[in-house]
């Protein structure tokens, strides 16, 4: 005897949804926040390129930051519309856990620079 559950939720075009009722728009916002980050990359980098007297290691290290959570925002939307519609992730779960955990020890790794004072004191602490 072999038994197959599956449950899902049915749209008002009749298509299977595998994600549940608060979950479903989840696909679309995670584009619309990668397309936003996209942007604010680009400008970061642009600024950054623009006044290079004035940047410092620490903003490299944000551009750094930035990719990897671009990264990340565009993995989670494949693997929320691969959930979406076939119920399984595809391997893209593995990405997304590796960038977000890659983006949060990056971030504390700034939290804790800046703490430090690392960035706007390093060019006075220097020994001459």
């Amino acid at each position: 005897m072999i038994v197959r559950t599956e449950l899902f939720n049915i749209n008002s075009d009749g298509v299977k949804v595998y994600l549940s009722a608060g979950q479903f728009q989840l696909p679309l916002f995670f584009l619309l926040f990668f397309f936003s980050y996209l942007a604010l990359t680009v400008f970061w980098v642009y600024k950054c390129f623009s006044s290079k007297p004035l940047t410092h290691c620490l903003h490299k290290f944000l551009v750094i930051l930035l990719i990897i959570k671009d990264l990340y925002l565009i993995c989670a939307a494949v693997y929320k519309h691969n959930v979406k519609f076939a119920g399984v992730s595809r391997g893209f779960d593995m990405w997304v856990y590796i960038f977000q955990f890659t983006y949060i020890v990056g971030l504390s790794t700034i939290i804790v620079l800046i703490n430090s004072g690392w960035c706007f004191m390093n060019p006075f602490l220097q020994i001459r």
